[in-house]
């Protein structure tokens, strides 16, 4: 398991970079963490997850969606999120790249058919900032798999 801080790092790290976002898709939003706490600050939240498992009361600015994400998924949001997304990290960028919108991904593991032939997290990283083009790289003050790819918009 990750380090207990990176939902709230994570975060902090949209609400800092973003401060004018009033809309997030989250991708592969497990619990429902990162949501609830960006709710919190007013900002309006989709999440998908293929496999749900928020609990708790429901929240008025955020709608929880089953099923899987790809770079064809419609986007309305001004922002798509993941953190630690798996097979959905390269879609994200995909997605954010089609839609013309700002993404921010903290990837976990090498996997995905875009990952064929890399080697290792910095050619994983490496690969995606080929994705994304114009994009930046910030580590977040956590354990484990730290790094944001992140791109902020026009």
């Amino acid at each position: 398991m990750g380090d207990a801080r990176r939902h709230r790092m994570f975060a902090a790290f949209i609400n800092r970079t973003y401060p004018s976002i009033e809309s997030v898709l989250i991708v592969a939003g497990g619990k429902g963490r990162i949501a609830r706490l960006l709710a919190n600050k007013g900002v309006r939240v989709r999440v998908i997850e293929a496999d749900p498992r928020y609990s708790g009361q429901s929240e008025p600015l955020i709608t929880y969606e089953e099923g899987w994400f790809d770079r064809n998924t419609e986007v309305p949001e001004e922002l798509i999120i993941g953190m630690h997304p798996d097979h959905a990290t390269a879609e994200i960028i995909f997605a954010a790249n089609q839609h013309r919108i700002p993404f921010a991904v903290v990837p976990c593991c090498v996997c995905g058919p875009e990952a064929e032939g890399v080697s290792g997290v910095r050619g994983w990283l490496d690969r995606l900032k080929g994705f994304a083009g114009d994009c930046c790289e910030e580590e977040l003050d956590m354990k484990g798999k730290n790094v944001v790819l992140y791109r902020r918009g026009e």
